[in-house]
């Protein structure tokens, strides 16, 4: 505490300066070499005193800096900064009640494009930094010096360039309480004899040699007790509370995964990626760590029933996006329930993801929830799903409602085509799903329910 004043008091004079605040840190760049490759490069000595007394208020330890060549260097990177810093580890099964989503600085995290080397002294200041394809992720020690850093990397370099790594709570839909748990002949979801998924299941449990499709599920994980996961599931990673496997202590990933394994063969694997605490909570690296290891693991598709994170709009995630979707992968998300235009919300209003709004059992638009807009692709049974959801960890059958029920209908379809046409890409599989929609709204494709309900029984005969 001795040094608080001190500090206080250089930092907040290097924050006001505006126009010459580059040129004081540019003094000695660290040149990013042509070949990066995986060693940490650690800095020894400031470069004067000010830098010195910089480090000293990020927790007095040298600087280590990944050099990422590539999405599989960059997510090792990305776990040792998250896991040795300790500084914010998003609270799983208890102390939720602890985590201020007001506190802009706690996770410690900036990530800045400054369109050219980093000055030295954003780095030196820094316990973990990573450079990967332009981009600086940087973590600091204590939320003071976050902030100040944060202030002046925005007047260095531009706010559009500069993104606080900062704590969102996702709205999780709840499980509606009922003692009439009933199946859909044979079904948990009433939804998969609605598509007619039902119908294409039974045509390719006659086949044999299926191809392998992996369906990654982005959430708040999955239950390891559930035996109708047994055999179905692959490459689980935890990116929340870094366990070896994904627990799921909220229900809501685990509900996901069981409408997608109810409506698929065997062949068809979920991929439980753990990006969301169990009370919801989530930060933008945790997400972007998330997709990043889908990615490297060779999903097929990915489900994200998440929405409403406007502030997840940043390059590096859209860039990733397009990576994914270049490389021919599926990427299925929430339309998001706040009853508000889809635009206003991410990632479901990328343009490389296909966003599925809710309907109910009278195949109407749940409007009193379900977003709209012109992102709106398809509408899915998403009203009182059953599923496996958890209790206290333990598997247990539960309604809930919301588009993020919705969005894992859609993705099994994916993956019932994906069996059929090994070789489709998303433009391909967007093809069928759009040859197979209902319109249920205005003729053609409308705000609320896009191109309309899918319906895949027709597909099923011509398999």
């Amino acid at each position: 505490m001795k040094h608080t004043t001190k500090l206080f008091a250089i930092l907040l004079s290097l924050m006001m300066i505006t126009s010459s605040v580059s040129v004081a840190f540019a003094a000695k760049p660290i040149d990013v070499p042509d070949q990066v490759g995986d060693d940490v490069v650690i800095i020894e000595n400031p470069v004067d005193a000010v830098n010195s007394q910089l480090r000293e208020m990020a927790g007095g330890q040298d600087t280590k800096v990944y050099l990422a060549k590539n999405y599989e260097t960059f997510l090792r990177a990305a776990q040792k900064m998250v896991e040795q810093s300790r500084m914010f580890l998003l609270p799983d099964e208890n102390g939720g009640e602890d985590v201020d989503l007001n506190d802009l600085y706690q996770t410690g995290r900036i990530m800045v494009y400054p369109g050219a080397t980093l000055a030295r002294g954003f780095i030196e200041a820094a316990i973990d930094v990573i450079y990967f394809n332009g981009w600086y992720f940087l973590q600091y020690g204590t939320e003071e010096a976050t902030k100040i850093a944060y202030k002046a990397l925005q007047k260095a370099y531009g706010a559009a360039n500069v993104i606080l790594d900062t704590v969102f709570q996702v709205q999780l839909p709840k499980a509606i309480e009922t003692k009439q748990l009933k199946e859909t002949n044979g079904y948990l979801s009433w939804g998969i004899q609605n598509m007619g998924m039902d119908k294409v299941q039974e045509k390719l449990n006659k086949r044999k040699n299926k191809p392998e499709v992996k369906v990654a599920i982005l959430d708040t994980g999955i239950s390891l007790l559930e035996p109708a996961f047994s055999g179905r599931i692959v490459n689980p990673a935890d990116f929340v509370a870094f366990n070896p496997f994904p627990y799921d202590f909220n229900g809501h990933g685990t509900h996901c995964a069981s409408t997608i394994v109810d409506a698929t063969p065997s062949n068809v694997k979920v991929m439980p990626v753990k990006t969301i605490s169990g009370f919801g909570f989530g930060t933008i690296f945790n997400n972007l760590f998330g997709l990043v290891y889908a990615y490297l693991m060779g999903a097929d598709i990915v489900n994200m029933s998440l929405a409403g994170l406007d502030e997840f709009e940043l390059q590096p995630y859209e860039l990733l996006l397009k990576t994914m979707f270049d490389d021919g992968m599926t990427i299925v998300v929430a339309a998001g329930n706040e009853a508000m235009n889809v635009k206003k919300s991410y990632p479901s209003s990328s343009k490389y993801v296909i966003t599925v709004g809710s309907i109910n059992k009278k195949n109407r638009v749940d409007k009193e929830y379900s977003n709209y807009g012109s992102k709106i692709d398809f509408v899915a049974p998403g009203n009182k799903v059953l599923g496996v959801s958890t209790d206290l960890g333990i598997p247990a059958l539960s309604y809930m409602t919301g588009t993020s029920m919705a969005a894992p209908h859609v993705t099994a379809a994916c993956a019932l085509i994906k069996t059929v046409y090994p070789n489709y890409n998303m433009k391909q599989i967007y093809k069928v799903l759009k040859a197979h929609a209902i319109d249920i709204e205005a003729k053609g494709k409308d705000k609320y329910a896009g191109w309309g309900r899918i319906d895949l029984t027709d597909f099923a005969k011509n398999i």
